[in-house]
Order: C-alpha cells, then sequence, then structure tokens
C-alpha cells in the first residue's frame, strides 16, 4: 500500500508543477492528461484533471472502493460520477487523480 501511495504522490506532484502540453483549446477550466503506472506487475490507468494554470496544486486521488452490489463491476476512471467529481474538484483549484483499480477498464491485472 506504501508502495502505490509512493507511485501516486511521485506522478501527480510531478504533473501538478510546471508546464503541460495538454490541449485547453475547447475551453474547458481544466486540462486532462491520460497518464499510466505500475503497481506490482499491472500497469494501470488514469486520468490527471487539474486546473490550466501552473501549479503546484493541492491534489486528490480518488480510489474506488468494493464492486457494486448489484453488477459485481468496480468504478474506474470513465465513471461518470468520478469524472463529475473531478471536474467538480477542479474548479476549486485541485488536481485529481482517477485511475482503474487493476483488471478494470484499461488498467492490466485481476
Amino acid at each position: 500500500m506504501r508502495r502505490v501511495a509512493l507511485v501516486l504522490l511521485v506522478a501527480l506532484v510531478g504533473a501538478c508543477g510546471g508546464e503541460s502540453s495538454t490541449d485547453t483549446s475547447d475551453n474547458r477550466p481544466w486540462i486532462e492528461e491520460e497518464i499510466t503506472f505500475s503497481f506490482d506487475d499491472n500497469e494501470l490507468f488514469g486520468v490527471l484533471t487539474a486546473p490550466p494554470q501552473d501549479g503546484p496544486h493541492p491534489a486528490i486521488v480518488i480510489v474506488t472502493g468494493a464492486a457494486s452490489t448489484s453488477t459485481g463491476l468496480r468504478d474506474g476512471a470513465a465513471s461518470r460520477a468520478l469524472i463529475s467529481f473531478a471536474h467538480t474538484m477542479v474548479l476549486d483549484g485541485y488536481a485529481v487523480l482517477r485511475y482503474d483499480p487493476p483488471g478494470v477498464g484499461r488498467s492490466t491485472g485481476d
């Protein structure tokens, strides 16, 4: 667990301060960048949503919980609820990382 937190912290610190090459030509009040990071033998996919201004910015990592009791599936980066949360938090100045847990969406593993 500490390794995951450290990897995510490094990813957020690197992404939240400095220049970004993400296109903001559609006038959204945020930028989004697809990222991947390793966890054990898995390659996890995520989306970093951040204010368009230079950082640093305080950061939030969205960690999804257990699988849905009705579908048996877990939410990932493409969840409408997580996207909405990320967009709301970025308007308050936060950078937000949402990612697919192992075996969900574009992440590898079980």
